[in-house]
């Protein structure tokens, strides 16, 4: 989430900054926080999912393209929407409803304004890191300083939180067969 904050800031302080109407953040989780992804480096078998509590992606999308950023992915960098769906989210009809996906699909300008976190999810009980912390300070609002959860819960949608959606409506939300191949 926070590598995705930062391509978000990254952008927004560019020389064009108009691009970040083209960018979102997307958090992928469910109620049990168990959501399986393919085609992830974590995985010890390419067949084999990876099953994340939450996983964050970026989307760029404009007229000619809708483009995937996943640092964690074994897929091309950046990947496109299509080939990402595929690869490493297949339908979720396919799974059991445990592991059905949730998206949260959040604006880049709405995702700076007003995502928060001090980091507490990367501690473990003895207060050791379960890795090293990013070198820059935690990410704060003027409002909080840590809402990762409201991110992360898929219940409901809202202006500062961005939009739910199904699998079903996430692809329907991005992928455009008028301009890209059609998903299998």
């Amino acid at each position: 989430e926070e590598n995705v904050w930062k391509l978000c800031e990254h952008i927004q302080l560019s020389d064009n900054p108009s691009q970040l109407q083209h960018c979102y953040a997307v958090f992928i989780s469910n109620d049990k926080q168990a959501v399986p992804i393919w085609k992830q480096k974590a995985s010890t078998n390419p067949e084999v999912p990876v099953l994340w509590d939450y996983h964050v992606i970026f989307i760029y999308e404009d007229e000619a393209v809708t483009l995937v950023y996943d640092l964690d992915s074994e897929l091309p960098f950046p990947c496109s929407f299509d080939t990402y769906v595929n690869e490493a989210l297949p339908q979720d009809d396919l799974l059991k409803p445990e592991f059905q996906r949730y998206f949260r699909v959040v604006r880049a300008d709405v995702f700076i304004a007003n995502f928060a976190s001090d980091r507490k999810h990367m501690v473990k009980e003895n207060t050791d890191w379960m890795m090293p912390p990013p070198p820059y300070p935690c990410i704060r609002t003027t409002d909080s300083s840590n809402n990762l959860q409201e991110f992360i819960s898929m219940k409901t949608s809202s202006a500062t939180r961005g939009e739910v959606m199904t699998w079903t409506a996430f692809v329907s939300r991005f992928h455009d067969p008028e301009r890209r191949w059609s998903l299998r």
